[in-house]
C-alpha cells in the first residue's frame, strides 16, 4: 500500500509542479494569460479594452484568487497535450522566469494560493532525528529526492517523512524510474539552489499532501 501510494503521489507531484508554477508566473504577465469566464481578462474590461489594473499609487492590484484557478486549470490541460521531452523543455523555461521574481513576491504569491487551495494551515513534516517509534506509512510524504553516482550507475535516493518526524529511505535505479519519476527528481535538485522553485514545490507538496488525506 505504501509504495503504491507513494508513487500516485510522485505523478500527482510531476503534474502540479507545471502547472502550479504559472501561477507565480502571473506576477509578470496575468494580463495575458488569464482571461475569466466571461471572457474579460484583469486588464481589459467588459468592452474588451486594454486596461491595466492599477491601485491609486500606481502599482498593480492583488492578483484575484479565482484568476489563479482558471489559469492553472488551463495551464495543466495544456501540459497534458505535451510530450515529455516537451514538458522538461517548459519546466526548465518557466524556472528561468521564476529566477526572475524576487523571494517575497513569490512567498507573497504562494500564500495566496495556498489559501485558495485551502491548504493555507497545513504545516510540512520535517525530519525529527529524535522521533521514536515505528514510520507511519500513512501519513507519508516526500522529504526529498537525490541523485547518487556508484560504479555500477547512478541510484536516486527517495527520502520520506511521516507526521511525526520519522523518516525512512528507498534506493532506486535509473532503470527502475519512470520520466515522471526522473522529472520530480530534478524538479527536487533545482528547487535546492532556488528559493522561489523550493516555496513552488513546498506549496505542490502541501497540496498533494492534503489530496491524499482525504
Amino acid at each position: 500500500m505504501f509504495r503504491r501510494r507513494i508513487w500516485v503521489l510522485a505523478l500527482l507531484l510531476s503534474v502540479l509542479a507545471h502547472a502550479g508554477l504559472v501561477a507565480f508566473l502571473m506576477l509578470g504577465d496575468v494580463g495575458e494569460d488569464v482571461r475569466d469566464a466571461d471572457g474579460t481578462s484583469p486588464r481589459t474590461g467588459g468592452s474588451g479594452q486594454a486596461e491595466e489594473r492599477e491601485a491609486s499609487n500606481g502599482d498593480p492590484v492583488e492578483v484575484r484568487p479565482h484568476e489563479i484557478v482558471t489559469l492553472v486549470g488551463r495551464e495543466q490541460k495544456r501540459v497534458d497535450e505535451l510530450s515529455r521531452e516537451e514538458q522538461e523543455e517548459d519546466l526548465s523555461s518557466k524556472i528561468e522566469r521564476l529566477g526572475a521574481i524576487a523571494t517575497q513576491e513569490v512567498d507573497r504569491v504562494a500564500t495566496m494560493v495556498e489559501g485558495v487551495l485551502g491548504v493555507a494551515d497545513r504545516t510540512l513534516a520535517s525530519p525529527n532525528p529524535d522521533a521514536k517509534g515505528t514510520f507511519d506509512s500513512d501519513s507519508a510524504t516526500i522529504h526529498d529526492i537525490r541523485r547518487v553516482e556508484t560504479d555500477d550507475g547512478p541510484i536516486y535516493r527517495w527520502t520520506f517523512v511521516d507526521a511525526e518526524g520519522r523518516t525512512i529511505e528507498s534506493l532506486r535505479r535509473e532503470s527502475e524510474m519512470m520520466s515522471e519519476d526522473l522529472l520530480l527528481c530534478r524538479t527536487f535538485d533545482m528547487a535546492r539552489s532556488n528559493p522561489g522553485l523550493r516555496r513552488v514545490l513546498d506549496v505542490v507538496l502541501k497540496v498533494a499532501e492534503d489530496d491524499e488525506s482525504k
